[in-house]
């Protein structure tokens, strides 16, 4: 995959399972699962090589982040994962004023 291209429907699935089996035990409430772009100068010679027609061979790194709850608590963590490595990097309690975006079923119960 290109290392711009969005998370596939697998690759999403394959977040949280990984972050659930991080929090057994635990419901999950997800806010996002996003991409994390490779760091600029790694990316530009990628990019370059490939608009110069030379080989990309060295794949670079598919990295995600979750944002996500512990069900029924305002517990926020933020985790990284390492799609190549099927890993979860780390994981990190976020402090008690931040707060994940409302989603939709949050709104229609507000």
């Amino acid at each position: 995959m290109h290392p711009l291209d969005p998370l596939t429907g697998a690759e999403i699935t394959q977040v949280a399972n990984l972050v659930r089996a991080q929090n057994e035990g635990k419901s999950l409430h997800f806010k996002q699962i996003s991409i994390i772009e490779p760091p600029k100068p790694i990316l530009r010679n990628y990019l370059l090589a490939e608009r110069n027609g030379r080989s990309t061979s060295a794949a670079l790194v598919r990295c995600t982040s979750a944002l996500y709850y512990h069900r029924g608590t305002a517990n926020l963590f933020l985790a990284r994962i390492n799609l190549n490595q099927n890993h979860v990097e780390y994981i990190k309690q976020l402090e008690s004023h931040f707060h994940g975006q409302a989603d939709m079923d949050e709104v229609v119960a507000l």
